[in-house]
């Protein structure tokens, strides 16, 4: 469980863009799961997992639970385990009610915990999080952060997240980072 902290504009999200291989570095190496992060394969791309707070994975006009199965579809999880994580995701945030309801028609704190559901169903061994609670209430931030440990414990889910939330911070991350203009400080 690693924080990503630093000020507005200080490299964050562009570090988490590089470390998945959406951009490449301008200078410097960047590697990831033994691979430089520009040249990862499907075969570790599959690996990852990325929920940025201000982009949607899922399909606004659709509902969750549709959404849920193209991604079932696209990273080939059976039908057993699709079942029970997708129970037991949806139980442990709370959401169970809001599968059949059409993206757009939920909450901001009900679409996060749907992008984080949607996010884990293929079992991603490293999840990065750019700024996932940005805009939620107390509870829904609690119910992200409970969860969130309990991946990590229970299913050995390296987390990287961002946030200028230091209560995410500090009741996420067993360690931190320090990035400064594009620069890690600590």
């Amino acid at each position: 469980m690693v924080g990503l902290i630093g000020e507005n504009g200080a490299g964050k999200t562009t570090l988490v863009k590089i470390l998945t291989g959406i951009i490449p570095a301008t200078s410097g190496a960047a590697r990831m799961l033994e691979r430089d992060c520009w040249h990862l394969r499907d075969t570790e791309k599959r690996r990852m997992a990325l929920v940025m707070g201000q982009r949607s994975q899922l399909w606004w006009d659709l509902p969750a639970v549709d959404s849920f199965r193209l991604l079932k579809e696209i990273y080939g999880v059976s039908e057993a385990d699709f079942t029970s994580r997708l129970a037991a995701f949806a139980a442990r945030l709370d959401v169970q009610e809001q599968l059949d309801v059409q993206l757009r028609k939920l909450s901001l704190g009900q679409r996060m915990k749907m992008e984080i559901i949607g996010a884990l169903l293929h079992h991603p061994e490293i999840l990065f999080l750019d700024e996932p609670t940005i805009g939620l209430d107390l509870l829904s931030r609690e119910t992200i952060r409970r969860f969130l440990l309990e991946i990590n414990q229970e299913r050995g889910v390296t987390v990287l997240l961002t946030s200028h939330d230091m209560e995410d911070i500090e009741h996420i991350c067993s360690r931190i980072l320090i990035l400064e203009e594009g620069k890690l400080l600590w």
